[in-house]
């Protein structure tokens, strides 16, 4: 009956039937027409050669990738993964703006290395016999360990512009060392603190080292100021009244001459019926052989009204050797773990 009745409804006015048929047929072809290119685009987004080669694309939560150098050398490229991965090119995407008569034009734009492009199987420059590798890009290519550890441990400037809420003198940036015997004797605690720079551009740095021996904690402290621009070229080759650090290869070479912290004085006679407090002295040239590939790479944290924070840990272990000297007394550390980590900030 059911049949009976819509046949003959689409009988009784043939020509309204013949359109609404074409109507369904022409909505149905489109629908599947547009679900067919869908798909199409979703494969194409999903194909490394559309995408400038590759399998993988590893980003940060935190931004940029501020320790690139590092992850591709000692992370990728190390010994865990170096069987499974083929090649890794790094990238940098940005906006260029092409200024003419009129309004500005926004050009997006992507940098590379040539060789490490094709590598990966860029197509964009397969073509391009021209684009090849700079002196520059081998500090990508084949970067030494130096370098490496130098762009982890460098200085940062602050950021320009007020910040609300904060001070902006409580800006500051510092290289922490820590060195520890095996049964726990003996372990110090050295930091040099760089503050934030002055009108005339010179930023305080105090270096202080706790020294621990046999449970008795001393500190010694030195203190100066260095030029900004300095520190920022420069760092972690550090120049403190006294107290040099230098990054030489993977060896950090520190040279320390310090005064024991004025709240730790000891009475000492220097003519009849006289007495006055006089503080000891720490000397001492010691080396942190950083181990290789055993690093943390950098992150900032950003919060409201231009806060940030930054840490890095260029050593996560090492070996400490030399020797320092309290009071004419010397002291061995050879043998000490080290540890050799950098924070900057609000």
């Amino acid at each position: 009956m059911i049949l009976r009745i819509a046949f003959r409804s689409l009988t009784t006015r043939p020509l309204r039937s013949a359109v609404l048929a074409a109507g369904f047929g022409l909505g149905i072809g489109v629908m599947v027409e547009l679900l067919g290119v869908g798909q199409v685009i979703l494969e194409q987004a999903h194909s490394p050669a559309l995408r400038g080669g590759g399998d993988v694309v590893v980003s940060s939560d935190f931004g940029p990738l501020l320790g690139s150098r590092f992850l591709r050398k000692d992370v990728i490229g190390s010994t865990r993964f170096r069987d499974r991965v083929r090649a890794a090119s790094p990238s940098k995407r940005a906006t260029l703006y092409v200024i003419g008569r009129d309004q500005p034009i926004p050009v997006s734009v992507q940098g590379g290395v040539p060789s490490l492009e094709r590598a990966i199987g860029d197509e964009e420059i397969g073509d391009r016999p021209a684009w090849t590798d700079l002196a520059a890009d081998a500090s990508w290519t084949r970067p030494p360990p130096e370098e490496i550890l130098r762009a982890l441990d460098r200085f940062h400037a602050r950021p320009a512009g007020a910040v609300s809420g904060f001070n902006e003198l409580s800006w500051a940036e510092w290289l922490y060392f820590n060195g520890r015997s095996r049964d726990g004797r003996l372990r110090f605690y050295l930091s040099f603190i760089a503050g934030a720079a002055n009108g005339d551009g010179m930023r305080p740095v105090n270096v202080r080292m706790q020294l621990d021996r046999d449970a008795r904690s001393t500190s010694y402290v030195a203190s100066a100021l260095v030029n900004d621009a300095d520190l920022l070229a420069r760092a972690p080759d550090l120049d403190v009244a006294g107290n040099v650090v230098r990054l030489a290869g993977s060896q950090y070479r520190i040279s320390l001459a310090l005064t024991e912290d004025g709240q730790a004085s000891s009475p000492r006679a220097t003519g009849p019926g006289r007495r006055h407090a006089t503080r000891g002295r720490l000397t001492g040239a010691i080396t942190l052989d950083a181990s290789p590939g055993r690093s943390l790479p950098p992150a900032e944290v950003h919060g409201a009204g231009g806060w940030l924070t930054g840490y890095v840990v260029p050593a996560l272990d090492g070996t400490f050797h030399g020797r320092l000297s309290v009071d004419g007394q010397s002291i061995s550390v050879d043998g000490l773990a080290g540890y050799h980590d950098h924070d900057w900030g609000y």
